[in-house]
């Protein structure tokens, strides 16, 4: 079958034919500000528990409204269940920056924690609890370290009424997955995406199953959050082995059974449509990695033929493993498209002042990266933001293969496809689904690369330095 390409000015490719299963029932959200309002709504329709994770939760405009929304919801309905997980990441950044010598933003963490714990002493929230956890102390700082900033529960996910499905009959559960994470920023000023499923059909109780999994095995909140030292804690706790269970539980943690995926249907061709999670512990480690969501994408690329294409999208493109498979796809003739945001640079790699030894050492690497990665046909674009009003800030992840027969398999969650030292170690949770090229998905990615700028790779690509930026 003939087959158009897809393109950033060009029409949406033809359907495939009919026996190809369309998406499940969904609806594809594709800004941080439809996200955030369509969380809201479900908020309002649930009737029995709402389960909310993600990675930053900030108590400022954003997080005030998502709060607000589940007191009204609670109050209206005295038995609904809502439990809320965050990642320890809040301990260490706020409102964007890094919390160690910032007043404002150790202000603003601190009015988190205590509008939390408020809303759980009321008994709005049934349950708080915080995902890799370490206590902050001289004696395990390096493992602090190692929990918080390079191996983060990184998931967005909501789930409603999905929880003990047998017991309500009435119920009408959902799942969101998202890239958004309930801060002002992410739903005002960066490019997002967000899937919100239907249905016992599809893959709700398996989103809700990874949830629950994650929540058993976080720690209490009043542990960590109930005290405001080192001294105290220890004076309340001390040192125990259990400190160390519960940390080892948090960084190996896996939702899936040994060897077992979350398939929830069967694809044509031999694919499967599937709720999947990344890890940064490889599958051998105690038998508990895995990095699905991340190798899905990779193998979208290297199952592509000459001349299907492949389009993903993340602010934080993988450097070296994700370039490889971007740049073979290419050499063998597969539509390679990846799109970042148009301020990359600046969110890659840049743990120190680039103004010193970071500049050295690492911007001839980054500088060169888009050329490297165009010479054998990937078109680079950068997200420029001008349909949505933004500024080149894009945060969404996701990926679109369509192949030739008119089919296409999409992938949406919070993984950024990287195996590197940063992103590639968070736990992460996406869905991979058998569709046609009519699915939403696939016109988000024509409009991403419409609303982007082509990397040339001719011209030399310098890092944009802080003084270039303040002009």
């Amino acid at each position: 079958m003939a087959r158009e390409k897809l393109s950033s000015s060009g029409p949406v490719i033809p359907r495939g034919p009919e026996h190809f299963r369309p998406s499940l029932p969904s609806e594809t959200l594709t800004t941080g500000k439809e996200v955030v309002a369509r969380l809201i709504g479900m908020i309002g329709e649930a009737k029995h528990s709402i389960d909310l994770q993600f990675y930053t939760f900030e108590a400022d405009s954003t997080g005030k409204k998502v709060l607000s929304a589940l007191a009204v919801a609670k109050r209206e309905n005295p038995d609904l269940k809502i439990r809320l997980l965050v990642d320890n990441s809040i301990s260490l950044r706020h409102d964007g920056k890094f919390i160690a010598g910032n007043g404002d933003a150790q202000k603003k963490r601190d009015e988190t924690y205590q509008l939390l714990n408020e809303m759980k002493d009321e008994g709005t929230l049934e349950d708080v609890k915080v995902t890799n956890w370490f206590p902050q102390n001289p004696i395990v700082s390096s493992l602090h370290l190692f929990s918080n900033v390079l191996h983060r529960d990184h998931k967005k996910l909501v789930t409603i009424d999905a929880r003990d499905l047998q017991n309500h009959p009435d119920a009408n559960p959902m799942a969101l997955i998202t890239s958004v994470n309930i801060a002002q920023y992410h739903e005002n000023d960066r490019k997002e995406v967000g899937r919100v499923y239907h249905g016992t059909e599809g893959p709700v109780p398996f989103i809700a199953n990874d949830f629950e999994q994650t929540f058993h095995n976080a720690q209490e909140w009043e542990r960590v959050y109930s005290v405001r030292s080192v001294k105290e804690y220890f004076k309340k706790y001390g040192l125990s082995w259990d400190v160390f269970i519960d940390g080892y539980r948090s960084i190996v943690r896996n939702p899936e059974k040994p060897g077992q995926r979350f398939v929830y249907e069967e694809g044509p061709k031999g694919h499967d449509s599937a709720v999947l999670t990344d890890s940064f512990f490889p599958k051998w480690f105690f038998r508990r990695g895995a990095r699905e969501a991340t190798d899905e994408l990779f193998s979208m690329l290297t199952l592509a033929k000459p001349g299907e294409t492949v389009v993903a999208f993340t602010p934080y493109p993988g450097i070296w493993s994700l370039t490889r498979r971007l740049n073979r796809a290419a050499k063998r003739g597969v539509d390679t498209h990846l799109i970042i945001s148009q301020n990359y640079e600046n969110e890659l790699f840049n743990p120190i002042d680039p103004k010193s030894f970071g500049d050295r050492v690492f911007q001839p690497f980054f500088a060169g990266w888009p050329r490297r990665i165009t010479k054998h046909g990937v078109v680079l674009h950068e997200y420029v933001g001008k349909k949505d009003g933004l500024k080149g800030e894009l945060h969404a992840k996701g990926a679109v293969w369509i192949r030739e027969d008119g089919s296409a398999r999409t992938l949406i969650g919070s993984t950024n496809f990287s195996k590197g030292p940063f992103s590639g170690m968070n736990r992460e949770i996406a869905v991979v689904e058998e569709s046609d090229a009519s699915d939403p998905l696939v016109k988000y990615a024509q409009d991403l690369m419409a609303d982007s700028e082509i990397v040339s790779r001719e011209k030399p690509y310098l890092r944009r330095t802080r003084a270039a930026k303040s002009k």
